[in-house]
């Protein structure tokens, strides 16, 4: 797996103008950040910003971005000196630890093919503290995290990296029909405090399960994890343990195995 650290242009000045101005007001109200972070990613790099068609199946389509293009375009063109001197500003501390945190994680997917070659860690100046991102973008995977000097952020750099990696499986109608049998459960084993930030059940069971998976590679506070309101990661936490003990003797084992089969037990759980 290649691995490269870069701040891209588009990431950047889409960044600064949702987060330091009000030319994206309109476009706030319209959907979350990460719709138009999809969007701007599988563009050409600004000012080209040519379009290069949907690249992501959460993306939505040409028309509802709207003039989303033309204001990306000039707003980039009277920020451009700021932008440029940010794309600059690229090194990490982490990139150091990632490699290694990354190849544990892959190794604990079993013989499970990654739908990408290449993973570019994206240090976004303009984002905010604690945000991360994970598109996939054609065969690429991004991390995208907001750098923090007082924090080691690599256990987040490798939690949105598993977002794409397991893309595929999320998105398969087998593992999305399994988790609308589970929805049953989503008041005892969510808070209100993390359906806040993640209001559809989907997106609950994704992040308990990537949490998971990349808590054993990375070492990374659970304590932590349960204090942003996710209060049955432990459940998970466990469940993937033992998926990796199995391993040990099944060699063919591999993680859209472990979600269907967890998704399973949920089931059960839920029709109780």
């Amino acid at each position: 797996m290649r691995i490269y650290t870069k701040s891209p242009i588009n990431l950047s000045t889409l960044s600064h103008a949702w987060n330091r101005s009000t030319v994206l007001d309109e476009y706030k109200k319209k959907g979350h950040f990460s719709l138009f972070l999809l969007e701007a990613m599988s563009r050409d790099t600004l000012p080209a910003f040519s379009y290069q068609g949907r690249k992501h199946p959460l993306q939505k389509s040409r028309r509802w971005y709207g003039h989303f293009d033309q204001t990306i375009r000039e707003y980039y063109s009277r920020h451009r000196p700021t932008i440029l001197r940010a794309t600059k500003r690229v090194s990490c501390k982490e990139a150091a630890r990632f490699p290694g945190k990354l190849r544990s994680l892959i190794e604990s997917l079993g013989p499970y093919k990654l739908p990408c070659d290449k993973v570019i860690l994206c240090p976004n100046p303009f984002g905010m503290q604690g945000e991360g991102y994970g598109p996939l973008i054609g065969r690429t995977a991004y991390a995208v995290f907001t750098p923090d000097a007082r924090k080691d952020q690599s256990w987040l750099m490798v939690h949105e990296t598993c977002h794409s990696f397991l893309l595929p499986i999320f998105q398969s109608a087998e593992i999305k029909r399994l988790v609308r049998c589970t929805e049953p459960l989503m008041v005892k084993w969510s808070t209100k405090k993390f359906r806040k930030y993640y209001p559809k059940w989907e997106w609950v069971v994704e992040e308990y399960m990537i949490h998971a998976i990349e808590q054993r590679a990375t070492g990374s506070s659970v304590k932590k994890k349960k204090s942003w309101g996710m209060n049955r990661l432990p459940w998970f936490i466990a469940s993937w343990k033992e998926f990796q003990h199995r391993r040990r003797s099944e060699s063919n084992l591999s993680v859209d195995i472990w979600v269907k089969e967890t998704l399973h037990k949920m089931q059960k759980l839920a029709e109780k």
